[in-house]
């Protein structure tokens, strides 16, 4: 194969993987997944307050522990794979970006 074919193919296959990087980002950013933590997270934080200043109000006995929210520890085994899955893919994107920089690196050095 000529050098001319070569360097297109190794484009498109660089573009494609970009691609893909770009739309499983894109994807994640849509579904809003972190957004939705967050606000979990902000509502039962103003339930715990609304609870505390209705508490302070009618003069209850206050205790910090009652008010603290306890997030609930998943170790199941769905969660283990999933990080497991989520750390083999992490690992080889990795891998896969690090050896399209250093074969763009020896193309620009050529």
């Amino acid at each position: 194969m000529s050098k001319n074919k070569k360097l297109n193919k190794f484009f498109w296959y660089v573009f494609l993987i970009l691609f893909m990087a770009f739309f499983t980002l894109y994807t994640a950013g849509r579904f809003g997944y972190y957004e939705y933590t967050q606000n979990e997270k902000k509502v039962l934080t103003e339930e715990q307050i609304k609870k505390f200043e209705e508490d302070v109000k009618s003069g209850k006995e206050i205790d910090i522990d009652k008010y603290l929210v306890v997030k609930e520890d998943f170790q199941g085994k769905s969660k283990r794979m999933g990080l497991k899955i989520s750390e083999f893919i992490g690992n080889y994107t990795k891998i896969g970006i690090d050896k399209i920089f250093k074969i763009l690196n020896n193309l620009v050095e050529n």
